[in-house]
């Protein structure tokens, strides 16, 4: 199963990230247990530090684990976060998709921004994910 979470860089993300990478073989979907084999960290800018040592992590349950830089707002990027079923390096068997979009600005950014990043980007996360 591939994995998706934007706003990866954050805290919340990272967190996540972190319990993915560790229970892998324990969730979900669907009624069915499935393992997780790709994660994809996206964030607008990568952190200077990581709260936790995620590719220590993803090597050691045979996850890759992907970093990929850019902007919600556009949709060429949600798409190429997502991906296709059919373009998925043969990491994933089943084609089943998973995304926690986290990916926003926070209060006290300028409205414009706030509705480019956090509706406009939400609205190109539901279009790239119908493609899969």
């Amino acid at each position: 199963m591939k994995v998706v979470i934007t706003g990866g860089g954050g805290f919340l993300g990272q967190v996540l990230a972190k319990e993915i990478l560790t229970t892998s073989n324990k969730l979900r979907s669907e009624n069915s247990k499935r393992t997780v084999t790709e994660l994809v960290l996206a964030d607008i800018a990568e952190p200077k530090e990581y709260l936790f040592d995620l590719q220590t992590l993803a090597r050691s349950n045979n996850i890759n684990l992907e970093v990929k830089i850019g902007d919600v707002s556009e949709l060429d990027y949600c798409k190429s976060i997502i991906g296709t079923p059919e373009n998925n390096n043969g990491t994933d068997v089943d084609n089943a998709l998973s995304v926690f979009h986290l990916g926003a600005v926070m209060s006290g950014a300028p409205p414009d921004v706030a509705l480019k990043v956090n509706l406009y980007g939400t609205l190109n996360m539901l279009e790239a994910t119908r493609a899969w």
